[in-house]
């Protein structure tokens, strides 16, 4: 299944886990299965800031940042404010005098602002403390929790998304989330993270014309975003939409080619867009979608899978073996490409590759 506008959702858990580390049987998304899905390299290193291996990791990790799209960073700061703990974390982490004086000063600017990040995420704890109350029917408590949270800042607009998002994916109650998104809606009309979020919430409950819409109210604020058209498409697929799909996928790789951006890469669109074409057997456009995708990420092993698995559905058996074959030396226990591999030999008459295949041997 496509991992489509479910990223926002589950980069919002995940910015969660990482914030307050609640235990995992608890929340059951956590950074680690967010980073499972394609194209999110970047915002998985965002959400292990803990986990530096080399002086230059914030450094690094602030490019990555400045590369983003707006929307991008505004659901970024929107979850971490991720650009101010860049600004500490760039300086905390060299030595000597090495760092500029407008890195310092960007530092102790965010360093007073963490005072109010601090605050927040006592926030966003109590915010997550009042939905396992009420999951576990204690509503006095619960409301008491929300209290607290929202009597801190009341007019703080991701209290309510986060709420929202934490409804989602702790108590399943989609009446509440939708509320809460409403709520940051009217509070702020102009900012795309709200939408994102309530169109996530529509998605998940199968409401796909709703969530286009706010997809809809995305790229009217932001037209020359990238992201947007990208949540779209996922959805539009989801629909079998394909025409509009791709449709809105060549829009995001047109506009990538001019703005990195950070949570998809333009491989990953490549690939995203040839599934597509695949759907309505344009064969050719998929697999020059795929190689051009394998241009990009060489080493990428599932997209050999994927353009081997057009290859097969256009009968190239030949060229279907070679990327089954590549993504064998790489995955030696996939059984599903043995079991691939084995029906491209049977269609060209090769009993005996076939039935090696069928054996699980690597070689041809």
């Amino acid at each position: 299944m496509k991992k489509t506008l479910k990223k926002f959702l589950v980069a919002s858990v995940a910015a969660g886990s990482f914030i307050f580390n609640p235990p995992v049987d608890n929340l059951n998304i956590t950074p680690t299965a967010y980073a499972e899905v394609k194209g999110v390299d970047a915002l998985d290193d965002l959400m292990s800031l803990n986990n530096v291996q080399n002086k230059n990791y914030f450094k690094i990790l602030k490019a990555k940042f400045n590369s983003a799209s707006t929307v991008e960073k505004q659901m970024l700061n929107s979850l971490l404010d991720a650009e101010k703990i860049l600004n500490i974390m760039v300086v905390i982490e060299k030595q000597g005098a090495i760092y500029t004086p407008e890195e310092f000063e960007m530092a102790l600017a965010s360093t007073e602002e963490s005072k109010i990040l601090t605050q927040r995420l006592l926030v966003f704890k109590r915010i997550y403390d009042g939905i396992q109350l009420e999951n576990q029917g204690n509503d006095i408590a619960a409301q008491f929790a929300y209290n607290q949270a929202f009597g801190v800042e009341p007019d703080y607009l991701p209290n309510y998304y986060f709420r929202g998002i934490m409804y989602m994916a702790e108590s399943k109650n989609e009446v509440k989330a939708i509320a809460d998104f409403n709520k940051a809606v009217e509070m702020n009309p102009n900012s795309s993270v709200p939408y994102i979020a309530r169109a996530a919430m529509y998605y998940t409950v199968n409401h796909f014309n709703d969530a286009i819409s706010d997809m809809d109210k995305v790229i009217e604020i932001y037209p020359e975003d990238y992201f947007g058209y990208a949540l779209r498409g996922g959805l539009f697929e989801k629909m079998e939409k394909y025409e509009s799909a791709i449709s809105d996928y060549t829009r995001a790789i047109e506009i990538k080619l001019n703005n990195e951006g950070l949570i998809y890469s333009l491989d990953n669109l490549y690939a995203l867009r040839a599934d597509n074409y695949m759907k309505l057997s344009q064969y050719d456009n998929a697999i020059a979608d795929y190689s051009k995708a394998i241009e990009l990420e060489p080493d990428n092993i599932s997209l050999y899978k994927g353009r081997g698995g057009v290859y097969f559905k256009a009968k190239n058996y030949e060229k279907a073996i070679a990327d089954f074959n590549k993504v064998l030396e790489n995955d030696s226990e996939n059984e599903e490409i043995y079991r691939s591999r084995g029906e491209c030999y049977k269609a060209l008459g090769q009993t005996k590759q076939a039935k090696r295949s069928e054996e699980r041997r690597v070689g041809k």
